[in-house]
């Protein structure tokens, strides 16, 4: 094996020997836009991975730029992901706090 195997993933569309990828990839500004809405303590880290993809491009630096381009949506997934676990927690202890109110109510004495 030599030092270009090493170094070059030869896949279509990876970045090889034979010169850049076909065209940059997405920044995924919509993904760090959710994780800015859903779940904003991964905004920080999903802007500054969206913004990055550019840059990365423009050094050569392919690999890398296409996995900043992957983590802007896995964030924005997990994001979104975090934020309908939280809201079906709140829907289910709102509902429990509610029966568990209605089954104070009922076992009350009547007040005259």
């Amino acid at each position: 094996m030599s030092y270009y195997d090493t170094q070059y993933d030869r896949t279509p569309g990876a970045g090889s020997l034979y010169g850049p990828p076909a065209s940059a990839p997405k920044t995924n500004g919509g993904w760090a836009a959710a994780t800015l809405i859903f779940f904003w303590p991964l905004a920080f880290m999903a802007f500054s991975r969206a913004l990055s993809v550019p840059m990365l491009w423009s050094q050569g630096r392919y690999a890398e730029a296409e996995a900043a381009s992957h983590s802007v949506a896995r964030l924005g997934k997990i994001a979104l992901t975090l934020w309908i676990i939280l809201v079906a927690a709140f829907i289910v202890l709102y509902v429990v706090a509610f029966a568990a109110m209605l089954s104070i109510g009922s076992t009350l004495p009547d007040q005259q």
